[in-house]
């Protein structure tokens, strides 16, 4: 039996594993897509035994769970890195950095987009608690970081406003990158180019709005 096979026995070596196989399938997935990336593939990619994912993970959907968490974390870190830097601020400027930060992050907001569909469906509790409290905590600490860029927002409202584009990062991910089919639909049917969006200035679009509304009815 090769080193790489045998069966991880310290808390290291465990997390080692468990990491070889999130980046192993991060990397057949940005090579192909979801559903071509299968349990054999990622172990084969990580140099483990089969069997040895399910150590780790009880099926392909929470082990790409996982993938998708610790992509979301590099980016809601990034986000608050840069709203730091730029302080208190106007709401245009706050959602033209939302949409910047998510640039080059493509791959990730594929997945996200199936998260509810797929990803969370066939996984354990455990499981899904985890990555809901994962995305509650980002979302809160991001949270905070928006209080101190426009001070005027009641954390609550702040809250309730991250909730809402966090379904719009999701939604306009669906819009923007429509099926072959659809895609060549409004290629080629001028009528259909309000469907041709871009994305990061979409998104900066409707969350500026979205502020700006939550402003409003606060008056």
């Amino acid at each position: 039996m090769t080193a790489s096979k045998r069966r991880a026995v310290t808390d290291k070596q465990k997390q080692e594993r468990e990491q070889a196989l999130i980046d192993a399938a991060w990397t057949l997935y940005q090579e192909s897509s979801y559903e071509s990336v299968s349990v054999a593939s990622v172990a084969q990619a990580a140099g483990l035994a089969k069997g040895t994912v399910y150590l780790y993970f009880s099926t392909k959907e929470e082990l790409f769970l996982a993938v998708l968490g610790q992509h979301l974390c590099e980016w809601f870190e990034s986000l608050r890195e840069k709203l730091d830097r730029i302080g208190e601020c106007e709401v245009d400027t706050l959602a033209d950095y939302l949409g910047e930060s998510l640039k080059g992050r493509w791959s990730m907001l594929r997945l996200f987009a199936i998260v509810h569909a797929i990803l969370e469906r066939n996984v354990e509790y455990d499981a899904a608690y985890r990555f809901k409290k994962l995305i509650l905590d980002q979302l809160t600490l991001t949270g905070v970081a928006i209080h101190h860029c426009i001070p005027d927002f009641a954390m609550g409202q702040i809250m309730q406003s991250m909730l809402y584009i966090y379904a719009l990062i999701i939604g306009m991910q669906q819009i923007a990158e429509p099926a072959p089919v659809a895609r060549q639909v409004i290629s080629e049917n001028p009528e259909m180019a309000v469907f041709n969006i871009d994305y990061t200035e979409a998104l900066s679009a409707a969350a500026a709005n979205l502020l700006r509304g939550m402003a409003k009815s606060e008056m």
